[in-house]
């Protein structure tokens, strides 16, 4: 009998695990994101880790597998993965994650895109998104949104459990509501303060905290700046009492730093990635760490 109750019990277990909905994420940012939405109803991976640069990852052999088995496919958009993310859900041959299908999921369609380019774009202009700034997750309103459009998702393909999703989004929302007012009043003496970036990476974490970001050290997104544009980085952040060059840890370290050095400013390496360093183990915990590095440095 108590052979057939543990055999019983086992195939309960396999049964629940086989039972979740399988998500596959491009970013660690979104693998947080959907683990707090979906709960205990889902196994949420993402392919990249946190200290990816996701503009040049690449298609995967395996990317391809865990896109084959998956339920849900969900990604940042906006072009920021286009180099490799289209091969993926192409190769997978997986009808429920291809656009039009219940687990394909653009993390970006309730976010209002900053910077999106007026006229013709050409290469000439670097490394352009034609669809607008996609580093919209650096705002916390912004991660609201992402989990919404995740919620929604999720619904369509486990429509059973939708009042779970629906529980999860409201928790998740009233605790990103409450961190960004308290990050909000940390910030506060801050307001209006001019940084300048390497990459326009930065623009939505500013926009949230009340910052300016007149200048970027890359005149043109992706391309290496020049001696003479370096040297006019360095005279505009000295003319303007800039005291601080925000960077990523994928950006170039090496032309940053010396930047800052004969600028005679502080070099504050933001990580605004879930995962890409110590304190960003969660979603939130990554805004809270950035702001609190921020704040700390303005």
């Amino acid at each position: 009998m108590k052979f057939i109750t543990s055999i019983l019990f086992l195939l309960c277990v396999i049964f629940s695990i086989e039972a979740r909905v399988r998500v596959i994420t491009t970013t660690t940012d979104l693998e947080s994101i959907a683990g707090s939405v979906g709960g205990n109803k889902i196994e949420v991976e993402s392919l990249t880790p946190g200290k990816q640069d996701l503009h040049y990852a690449l298609a995967q052999p395996n990317f391809i597998l865990k896109a084959n088995k998956a339920d849900v496919f969900i990604f940042i958009g906006l072009d920021l993965e286009v180099g490799w993310a289209p091969a993926i859900l192409e190769q997978s041959r997986n009808a429920k994650i291809q656009m039009g299908g219940p687990g394909y999921c653009n993390a970006s369609v309730k976010v209002k895109v900053l910077q999106r380019p007026v006229g013709n774009v050409t290469r000439q202009m670097g490394d352009m998104h034609v669809l607008g700034n996609p580093h919209y997750w650096t705002d916390p309103v912004n991660g609201i949104k992402i989990a919404r459009a995740i919620k929604d998702c999720l619904v369509r393909v486990d429509p059973e459990n939708a009042g779970i999703y629906n529980k999860n989004l409201k928790e998740f929302s009233k605790k990103a509501k409450a961190k960004t007012i308290e990050l909000l009043k940390l910030m506060k003496p801050h307001f209006n303060k001019k940084i300048v970036t390497y990459h326009q990476e930065f623009v939505y974490l500013a926009s949230r905290f009340k910052l300016k970001v007149p200048q970027n050290v890359e005149l043109y997104p992706g391309v290496v700046p020049t001696p003479n544009r370096k040297r006019e980085i360095i005279a505009f952040m000295k003319k303007e009492k800039v005291n601080v060059l925000v960077v990523s840890p994928w950006s170039n370290i090496g032309i940053a730093r010396s930047i800052a050095e004969e600028a005679g400013i502080k070099l504050l390496i933001l990580p605004i990635q879930t995962k890409s360093a110590r304190g960003t183990g969660s979603y939130l915990a990554m805004i809270d760490t950035c702001a609190r590095l921020l704040a700390k440095n303005l």
